[in-house]
């Protein structure tokens, strides 16, 4: 037998069956003996284990093998030495009931071939024509998908619709495999290993895509019904399926330590190392650090995304990269910006042609004809013409350039996803995820791109297009999040303005001192006539007093105020133009000086 097959559980049972048939004398006066040999699944082994209980221990009979490749090897021997062989086990091959050529071969397990027959016949028993067969390449899947097959041939009503043979285990790739099949069957076939947990994490798996609802059905192929094991429900281990890891790192820990002093079993700081191996990603065979890896870690770097697989290990390497990353984010920052400028540029040239062309349709209208309007102002001895500079002074609306970036974002966001599921293997939910934190430069790094080794056609255009990708959805992501913030403050602008409420009546502000007039003139009297002219008053005796003298004169002491206070103002706009502030510098200069403040 095999350590790793039937020991824990079986070898047991012998002793118990042996116990129970001298107490019940099933068998009177026969004297049975019981010897243990390892075979560990070995072809090789387990001839030379079985030739010498043969020739040397004259066996009576043999009980194994319990794996085909070694099982196949005993009963060549057990047949020309006529010795009677019962197979156990995952020995399940159909080779084993050919009785022409194993005569002394009796099996104790359904073989393959029952099983996949066993299976047709519930196929046809619901009425079930078509079907996918999941398995894991092992000593009886491999054997179970070729009788399954050929049944299935031979056979006018079922049809194997497509067969998945799963190289990784992780509960990744099981999401992203079912996720492939959700659509093409409704009838699952199933032949996973025994050993170990992923029976329960291929149906967490389904679970969590809603597939195991009454519309699938799953069958598990094998020779004793252990489908999954049900375990806590909580925590890390139920979604990533490492229920037991502590049990298999103590067991690696004693193999790795077996003849080593304790204080000397280094297997902690071996298991760290291979983990921030793994994570660096010095595990792939792929170089990180050649010419498209050194531009895919440069761009991380200055554009702040630092997904962490690519790493600078050495003291040399972290120092350049802190000179390198101080100047490398401020040309980003910058070029980010005159990304934002450029792109809102082009924007309202496009949005002022559509407009100019809107208007001149418009005029050939009967019945337009354009009005020349003239304005002066004489506070700053300004003047202007509706037909000097058409359009030189308008702006697009910012809601419109926000609405195209969202869409041109929304767009590059859905086809970058499918790109990557295409060349990933990802699931097109976690492909969008991946995109969304990747423009988003916020880089989690626990989905990253180009980093597993899948077999591609063109592996060094994919990196060079993935490095497009990322750049062009950073710059479109950046220029998103500066005009989001200009309408987000209009928005703060406009529910400001409507929560300033007037109040009326202030005698309830008791500690509010009464503001006094700060006017550079003489206020008018009640009732004064602001348009009167009066320069003179008939006196008989041709004398005015003072009161009357400052009332004839107040007229022209408003208009001087009014002057002062209007050139005050002037010089302030023009000290407010050469002022540095948030307005005035960065995106929110850019996008004030293309929109405005206003909506």
């Amino acid at each position: 037998m095999a350590t790793s097959v039937g020991w824990q559980t079986s070898a047991s049972a012998i002793e118990i069956a042996m116990d129970r048939i001298n107490s019940e004398r099933l068998i009177d006066n026969i004297d049975i003996n019981f010897i243990y040999v390892f075979d560990d699944c070995s072809e090789s082994k387990a001839a030379g284990l079985s030739s010498k209980l043969m020739m040397d221990a004259n066996v009576s009979a043999i009980i194994g093998p319990t794996c085909n490749a070694a099982g196949l090897a005993v009963v060549n021997l057990a047949g020309y030495y006529n010795t009677p062989v019962l197979t156990w086990g995952l020995t399940i091959s159909s080779n084993f009931i050919d009785t022409a050529r194993y005569p002394t071969t009796v099996t104790l397990v359904p073989v393959a071939k029952s099983i996949a027959a066993a299976i047709h016949e519930v196929m046809i028993q619901f009425e079930w024509t078509e079907f996918v067969y999941v398995f894991v390449e092992d000593e009886k899947c491999g054997y179970f998908r070729d009788d399954l097959e050929q049944i299935t041939a031979d056979s006018n009503y079922t049809s194997l619709s497509r067969t998945i043979q799963i190289y990784d285990q992780s509960y990744t790739n099981l999401v992203r495999q079912l996720e492939k099949l959700k659509t093409v069957s409704r009838i699952f076939t199933v032949c996973l290993p025994e050993a170990g947990d992923i029976k329960r994490r291929f149906m967490l798996a389904a679970y969590d895509l809603q597939m195991t609802t009454e519309e699938y059905v799953y069958l598990f192929a094998g020779p004793k019904s252990t489908a999954y094991q049900q375990t806590s429900s909580t925590g890390d281990a139920l979604e990533y399926g490492l229920i037991g890891i502590d049990k298999r790192m103590e067991e690696y820990r004693q193999d790795y330590c077996k003849n080593k002093p304790e204080n000397d079993c280094d297997f902690d700081e071996m298991v760290r190392f291979i983990a921030e191996g793994a994570t660096s990603g010095l595990l792939n065979s792929r170089p990180r650090f050649d010419y498209l890896g050194s531009l895919f870690f440069s761009a991380t770097v200055i554009s702040t995304i630092g997904f962490g697989t690519s790493t600078p290990r050495t003291q040399l390497g972290r120092f350049i990269t802190i000179i390198y990353g101080v100047v490398g984010c401020t040309c980003c920052v910058l070029f980010f910006n005159l990304f934002l400028e450029r792109l809102v540029t082009g924007m309202s040239y496009i949005l002022r042609s559509f407009r100019e062309r809107k208007n001149r349709l418009r005029l050939k209208e009967p019945g337009n004809k354009p009005v020349t309007l003239l304005i002066n102002n004489e506070d700053f001895n300004e003047s202007s013409s509706s037909c000097e500079g058409h359009l030189d002074s308008w702006r697009p609306s910012v809601y419109k350039v926000f609405f195209i970036l969202f869409s041109c974002c929304l767009i590059l966001l859905t086809v970058s996803a499918g790109f990557y599921m295409a060349f990933e293997e990802w699931v097109y939910v976690d492909s969008l995820y991946f995109c969304f934190i990747s423009f988003a430069t916020i880089g989690f790094g626990d989905y990253v791109s180009n980093q597993q080794d899948v077999n591609r056609k063109y592996p060094e255009l994919y990196r060079f297009l993935n490095f497009c990708l990322l750049t062009l959805g950073a710059c479109f992501f950046y220029c998103l999040s500066n005009v989001s913030s200009i309408v987000v403050r209009q928005l703060l602008n406009w529910m400001i303005k409507k929560m300033d409420i007037k109040v009326e009546d202030r005698s309830f502000l008791c500690f509010k001192k009464k503001r006094r007039y700060m006017g550079l003139g003489l206020r008018p009297p009640k009732g004064y006539d602001m348009t009167s002219e009066r320069s003179s008053v008939d006196y008989a005796d041709g004398l005015l007093s003072l009161k009357e003298f400052l009332m004839n004169n107040q007229s022209s002491m408003i208009m001087l105020q009014k002057q002062l206070i209007k050139s005050a103002m002037k010089n302030v706009v023009e000290n407010e133009e050469q002022k540095i502030s948030a307005t005035r510098v960065g995106p929110m200069g850019i996008l004030d000086e293309a929109f405005g403040d206003e909506p």
